[in-house]
């Protein structure tokens, strides 16, 4: 190799040592950091989303049935009806709206075991296919009061706003009554419900959840037996558990005696009635029908 020759390599490797200027440094920009997942509240995740911890859950104010996005983009609130399933994995009605819990699900106020039919409560979370909600988080209030149950009587007033007793009870309906097992205009007298609500200063239970079971099925009235009819002459008792006189009959009343064309209540004395039954060895009847006249 020449003497030129040397010295042209030399050169080429010294300027390959030697850092280029200002903005031209050949060394990699570093990537772009990766963007952060945020929750955004999906059911998968493990807490709620901001919108879902962030609403209010007022359990005094109960949802109208129907309300559009109720549980999805506003709390859903009512009272506990159709309970299902078991903890976590439970599953509720509120306001028309199914609810499903899961192990997810953030509760306050209590646990899934605290949550009872006739209680109010709260939910939001996501929509599921089916159209129930997939309770992110929910609220449960107080237990609710004892029910009243019994035989449906003297019921009056038209829908929502309806009165009637239970067992001697007096019940009134309002437009926030949740009716369970059939709709306000299914309740009878004769039927078999419960009651739950707090008491007002009249006395009367003002019913946040009624529950309507099948009303019995009419006993047919025996082809064979004692039976007694004419004027009612004296009542003692509290209804279903009547004794009364028929003229000069004896007449006890149960749970199970049926009665037509008017409730237990409507038996006082100046009526006119009829029943039906198996004697006593007293010679009273245990009456399984009692006809009621107007």
């Amino acid at each position: 190799m020449t003497r030129r020759s040397r010295s042209f390599v030399l050169a080429v490797a010294l300027a390959a040592l030697v850092p280029l200027g200002c903005g031209g440094s050949t060394t990699p920009a570093p990537a772009a950091p990766a963007p952060v997942a945020t929750d955004t509240g999906s059911s998968t995740g493990a807490s709620p989303g901001s919108a879902v911890a962030a609403a209010v859950f007022n359990l005094d104010a109960l949802t109208a049935e129907g309300t559009a996005g109720a549980g999805v983009a506003a709390p859903v609130i009512g009272i506990v009806t159709k309970i299902s399933g078991s903890c976590p994995m439970l599953s509720f009605v509120l306001s028309g709206v199914t609810i499903q819990l899961s192990s997810r699900t953030n509760i306050e106020g209590g646990t899934c075991a605290d949550i009872k039919e006739g209680m109010r409560a709260g939910a939001m979370g996501d929509r599921n296919a089916d159209g129930s909600v997939q309770a992110l988080r929910a609220k449960i209030g107080p237990p609710p009061p004892a029910p009243v149950t019994g035989l449906v009587e003297k019921l009056a007033g038209s829908c929502p706003n309806l009165t009637f007793q239970l067992e001697g009870t007096a019940v009134r309906t309002s437009g926030k009554t949740v009716f369970d097992g059939g709709s306000c205009g299914s309740l009878a007298n004769g039927m078999r419900a419960s009651a739950i609500g707090p008491k007002g200063a009249d006395g009367l239970v003002d019913a946040e959840h009624v529950k309507m079971a099948a009303p019995p099925a009419p006993s047919p009235t025996p082809t064979t037996g004692a039976t007694a009819s004419g004027v009612v002459k004296s009542v003692a008792g509290t209804c279903p558990s009547l004794t009364f006189a028929i003229e000069t009959t004896t007449v006890h009343t149960s749970a199970k005696t049926v009665f037509d064309t008017a409730g237990c209540g409507d038996l006082k004395v100046g009526v006119s009635a009829g029943a039906s039954g198996e004697r006593r060895a007293d010679g009273s009847i245990e009456a399984s029908h009692v006809k009621v006249g107007k």
